[in-house]
């Protein structure tokens, strides 16, 4: 009866975990879960009594006039008739100082095509025909190094589908281009931008500067990836790599990591990290403590709470 009363509270204390008191995502949390009820209560304002908008004496803040240099048109207006008699106004004088608004608009951008006439002769001593070549920078891609650059961006920085670039470079430019061809884009890019990640990677293995790293599931061609992350507060370091093992830690931070700290979770692939070195994530720690304070045992639901309110009182 004592070993089913110990498995029975085990199980409960399973019951009543959820994202709060354990390392499982939000959104697995049960309908009736501690948590979600603390992020439903967090999401519901309460109601201050004052009306919506501006309060008296607040400070209210208005975008600033450009100097008349820096305006690209300017258009002067004029009153026609006198709003109290009909009169005409045109040879009344204007009042110094008029009153200023200015309006920003987006320019309609088409795209610039230069074409390249590639002119053939043959020479008048030897025979031979001769053929200049593209000038620098140009390549032999139908598209120039500012789409290259927007096709890249929208690629990393806007999460944006292969197709949804493509219906905005039509829609927005009115650029056709084929999904290849952005395919071609993003692989030019990639090899353009290699430079610069190897002396990113380089400065990372040298930094002392405390590093956070982590890894998540990622799909990529369809098939199961691992998204790394090593990141200071001046260096950010991403690679998707086919494993999730302790070698791509050592791929991101060096063989030694430095003399610097490396916070991580506890999954086994950062075990190599020295543990006087090794932080581990204070929001996986916090929610450890919260578990044991939710746990049946007397002396470990005593212990955790007094962890957790050590931990909120530091970050307090």
């Amino acid at each position: 009866l004592a070993e089913k009363d110990r498995v029975i509270a085990e199980l409960r204390a399973k019951l009543g975990q959820d994202s709060g008191n354990s390392h499982r995502p939000p959104s697995s949390d049960p309908p009736g879960s501690g948590t979600r009820k603390k992020r439903r209560a967090s999401r519901q304002r309460k109601r201050s009594g004052r009306r919506p908008g501006g309060q008296p004496g607040h400070k209210g803040s208005t975008r600033s006039l450009l100097e008349p240099s820096a305006v690209d048109h300017i258009e002067s207006l004029r009153p026609d008739v006198c709003q109290g008699c009909g009169a005409s106004l045109d040879g009344a004088s204007l009042e110094p100082n008029p009153e200023r608004h200015q309006v920003y608009e987006l320019p309609e951008v088409r795209p610039v095509v230069t074409e390249y006439q590639l002119n053939a002769c043959a020479c008048g001593k030897c025979g031979m025909r001769n053929k200049p070549g593209l000038p620098s920078g140009v390549s032999w891609s139908a598209f120039g190094p500012g789409v290259h650059a927007l096709v890249a961006t929208l690629s990393g920085q806007y999460h944006l589908s292969r197709r949804r670039i493509q219906q905005l470079l039509a829609d927005f430019f009115g650029l056709k281009v084929s999904l290849g061809a952005i395919v071609d884009m993003q692989a030019r890019v990639t090899s353009a931008m290699a430079p610069a990640v190897d002396e990113l990677r380089a400065e990372m293995h040298r930094t002392t500067a405390p590093t956070g790293m982590d890894e998540t599931g990622w799909r990529q061609a369809g098939e199961r990836r691992w998204l790394w992350i090593a990141i200071t507060d001046a260096l950010a370091l991403f690679a998707v790599r086919d494993s999730r093992g302790g070698k791509v830690v050592q791929e991101l931070v060096g063989d030694e990591a430095g003399g610097r700290v490396i916070v991580t979770d506890r999954w086994s692939a950062y075990h190599q990290v020295p543990l006087a070195r090794r932080q581990f994530c204070w929001s996986h720690l916090l929610r450890d403590f919260l578990k044991m304070a939710d746990a049946p045992d007397e002396e470990a639901k005593r212990l955790g709470s007094g962890l957790f309110q050590l931990g909120t009182q530091m970050f307090r």
